[in-house]
C-alpha cells in the first residue's frame, strides 16, 4: 500500500519524506502548474537553490547584493552559473566592456576561458590571470 503523507498539505512546497516508487511510493495530489522534480536531482547542492526558487519564484544570485542565507554561509558558487543558465551573457556591462576591448589580443579560446571565470564569480583580473596561465593568449 503507498505511502501517505498524513494529511500534511505542501501549499507552500518542501521535501516529502516516505517510501521509495519502488517500495509503494507516495500518493499525492497535485495543482496543474506545479512542478514535480526527480528525487536523484535533489540533493545538498541543488536543495538550497529549489527552496529559494520555492519561497521566491527566483534563481538565488548576489550580484546586486543581498541578504546570504544560511545554505551559503559556507561559501562556494552562487547565482546563475551555478546552476547553469547565464542571464545577458552572465557578464555585467561593464565586464562586456572590458571583453569586447580584450578580444582584440586574445584568441576566442583566451575569451572562452575567461568568460567562464568570469560567470562563475571571478573578477577581469584573476580571470585573466588564470587563463594566461592555461592558455595564454
Amino acid at each position: 500500500m503507498p505511502g501517505k503523507l498524513k494529511n500534511k498539505k505542501y501549499v507552500k512546497g518542501g521535501k516529502t519524506i516516505g517510501p521509495s516508487h519502488k517500495n509503494g511510493g507516495i500518493d499525492i495530489n497535485v495543482e496543474g502548474g506545479e512542478y514535480i522534480i526527480r528525487k536523484d536531482s535533489v540533493n545538498n547542492k541543488t536543495l538550497p537553490v529549489l527552496k529559494e526558487i520555492n519561497k521566491t519564484g527566483e534563481i538565488p544570485k548576489f550580484d546586486a547584493g543581498g541578504r546570504v542565507t544560511k545554505e551559503y554561509a559556507g561559501g562556494g558558487k552562487t547565482g546563475y552559473s551555478e546552476i547553469g543558465i547565464y542571464k545577458d551573457g552572465g557578464l555585467t556591462s561593464k565586464q562586456k566592456k572590458q571583453m569586447k576591448a580584450h578580444k582584440e589580443h586574445h584568441t576566442s579560446e583566451h575569451m572562452k576561458m575567461m568568460k567562464k571565470e568570469m560567470i562563475d564569480g571571478a573578477s577581469f583580473n584573476a580571470a585573466h590571470k588564470k587563463t594566461m596561465g592555461k592558455i595564454g593568449k
